[in-house]
Parts: C-alpha cells; structure tokens; sequence
C-alpha cells in the first residue's frame, strides 16, 4: 500500500481570510490547528521548521512534532490523533501558539511516511576495500603469522613493502593488525609506519605514524598460550581511488627478529555517504620517531587506578577520534590483562574518552583486540592524558602512545 499523506485544512494555497485559509486574524490564526491526514505508512515523522527570528520563545528552529506513535515536546498537550481507515488523522496545534503574522506563512511543516519495513534512515552498509586481508581467500586461517612480512631496522624505519595494490574505490576506514613481533624470553619493542601512495605508485608517504607494536603476538598460537591475535588498529581515515597502502618497521634490536607481519583491511562505497565522516592526518602523541617506542606510563596494581600521565603535546588540529597502543618493556611477563584509560584535559579537568583492555602472557607476547579507538572531540589546548590498572603480577613500566584524526 502506497503512503498517502494529506494537508486537510487548513488551506496552505490559499490566502489568509479566504474560506477554508488560516483566518486573516491573527489572534484567530494563531490558536488554528493544522489537521494532517497519513495512510499506508508504518512509521511517521513530523516536523516543523521556524525561520530564524520567529522561532517561539526558547524552542528551536527545527523541531519533531510527531514520531514513532506519539507527540513529542512542545505540541503533545493540546495535538490529537485520531484513527483513520488505512491510518491516521493528526490534529496539531502547538502547546502555547503559532508565531506572529509575519513570519506565519514561512512557518514550513515537513511530513515523512515509511511504509512496509522501510527506514527513514536505511542502514549505512560498506564493502570490503579489496586487495588483501590478514589471511588471502583462499588460504588456510590456521597460520600462526597472517599478513604480509615487513622487514625492520634496529631503532630506524626499514624499507617500505607494499600492502596492497591500488584500491578499486575510495575507502573511509582502515584496520591494521600487526603480529608476530615478539622473542620469548626478551624485551622486543617497535614501531610501525603506515604509508600511502595516492597515485598507486610506489612513493609513499606516512598516514599513520609509529604504531607500537612492540611484542605482539601471533596472528594465531595453537601452542600452549592461546593468545593468538596480535596488535590491532583502526582508524576512519581517508584513502583515494587508486592508492597503494605501505609499511615500514622499526624495532628496539633486530639480532634475534628482524620481521614481523602487518595485515589491513579497508571499508569503502558506503550507502549513506552523508553519514560518514574519515579524517586526512593520524597525529601521534608519545611515540614520534622511530627511537621512541611510546611514553612511559606505571599502572595501578588490582582496583587501584595508576596515575595519570601526559601522553605527547598539543593537537596540530581539532580531533575526531583518538586510538591507543600499548607496548611493554619487560623480558619476564606473566599473564595479565590491563586496563587503559585514555582521558582528554580541557583547562586541568580530565574526562574519560575510551576505556579498553590489552593483553599479555607469559612467553612475552601481548595482544589487543580490534576496534578500541573512540570518537572525540579534542581541541587544540586540550591535552591527552592515559592511565592503566594491571590485573596481577609485578608492575613494571610499559610504554603508550595515542593516535588523534583530524
């Protein structure tokens, strides 16, 4: 059944004064109701728009009137609805009264009816950028190192390797996992770039500056740890049409690993583009060159909150959306699981921004789930600030970096 929707009265095309019109009175005007009639629709939504200067007193310039079956603020004490056959009949008059006659023919009301299991706002679905993944189609997932290897330099970047060839689409979010980076028995800690070649060549430059990945474990353990999944990153950052997507490491020593892996995945041609925001810049605060593996930061032991710590300076610009890595700077690592906080200071009070966890075990391996970044709004005079609590063990200092978007 088709949505019909129906201005009853009164008559918006006509003028002021004619039969059936608003009344040229405006103290008759004013208190009129204005009768809509909605049929075949399974959802309504009604809202009216003021222009700016006639909006009535403390309301807004747009407002929902009526939606998912009821009244909303500011028009439910005197509106009506009344059943009709194949829907419904909306008898609205706000709760004090329209505005004054000169801005009342600009007063606009805006009248959607979804029918069936339709959406006013339909899902917002994205395709798999292509090129590659942490385990190739195909390819048997039960592997211990997934990605691509990426040779490293010891306290420098190495070469740069390609990721992935030139994208077929735009893409708006980015997930990196980075594994295998990890000596038992050692303290192994290192950095990774991520950079891009919007021209598909092989000439890039970094998006995404020192990711720590130091000791991550591997993509997947079927030993004696269970603890297979790496470091993971996710970013909503912009790449164009066409790009190549590069690595390049950097490790605290490579006599005894001199590799690890990086995966990434891409999501791109979303349905709903107006919903989407991706930023061009990843800022790195507490890890900014290849010799520095993070900021050191002492977490709390059990309950007990470890102190705050400054993590880098101030912005470059206003942030979006802020990720973490943890790294740990210890050679004998017992099973724990830590809990970060990531705050953000506006004129010496700190909010909580994302709470997340990271992982570690015994043959000096961590890891950290998928998706733990948080979307923000971080000014240029604010500061980020990180905290942790360790569920057991010795305490011992590990290194935090964050990653802002604008």
């Amino acid at each position: 059944m088709a949505v019909v929707i129906t201005i009853v009265s009164p008559d918006v095309d006509d003028a002021p004064g004619n039969p059936g019109a608003f009344s040229s009175d405006y103290l008759i005007a004013r208190d009129t109701e204005i009768v809509v009639e909605i049929t075949g629709a399974v959802f309504e939504l009604v809202a009216v728009t003021y222009p700016d200067g006639s909006k009535p007193s403390g309301r807004t310039n747009e407002e929902v009137v009526y939606r998912a079956g009821a009244f909303r603020q500011g028009y439910a004490a005197r509106s009506v609805e009344e059943a009709i056959a194949g829907g419904k009949r909306l008898r609205v008059k706000p709760d004090g009264v329209w505005p004054t006659t000169t801005a009342l023919h600009d007063v606009r009301f805006e009248i959607d009816g979804v029918a069936g299991a339709a959406s006013l706002t339909p899902p917002n679905e994205w395709l798999d950028g292509g090129g590659t993944s942490n385990v190739p189609d195909g390819s048997n997932p039960n592997t211990a190192s997934a990605g691509t290897s990426v040779n490293a330099a010891a306290l420098a970047y190495g070469a740069w390797t390609q990721l992935l060839t030139p994208t077929a689409f735009a893409t708006y979010w980015i997930e990196i996992n980075i594994n295998s980076l990890f000596v038992n028995g050692q303290s192994l800690e290192g950095v990774i770039n991520i950079g891009v070649d919007p021209l598909g060549g092989a000439a890039p430059a970094v998006v995404i500056p020192h990711l720590i990945g130091s000791q991550a474990n591997f993509f997947w353990d079927s030993g004696e740890w269970q603890t297979g999944g790496g470091i993971n990153y996710a970013f909503p950052i912009t790449i164009p049409a066409g790009s190549t997507v590069w690595a390049q490491a950097s490790f605290s020593s490579i006599a005894s690993r001199s590799a690890c892996n990086v995966g990434v995945r891409l999501r791109g041609n979303p349905t709903r583009p107006d919903l989407v925001w991706s930023g061009t810049t990843v800022q790195a605060f507490g890890a900014v060159s290849a010799a520095t593996f993070g900021t050191a930061i002492v977490p709390g032991a059990g309950a007990v909150e470890g102190a705050w710590t400054a993590i880098g300076g101030a912005p470059a610009s206003r942030l979006r959306y802020l990720e973490w890595g943890l790294g740990l700077q210890n050679a004998a690592v017992v099973p724990t699981m830590l809990e970060v906080d990531l705050g953000v200071d506006t004129s010496g009070v700190k909010r909580v921004v994302n709470r997340a966890n990271h992982y570690t075990a015994s043959n000096e391996s961590a890891r950290k789930d998928r998706r733990q970044g948080a979307w923000c709004d971080v000014l240029t005079t604010d500061l980020v600030f990180a905290r942790a609590q360790q569920s057991s063990g010795p305490l011992a200092t590990h290194k935090l970096a964050a990653y802002g978007v604008y």
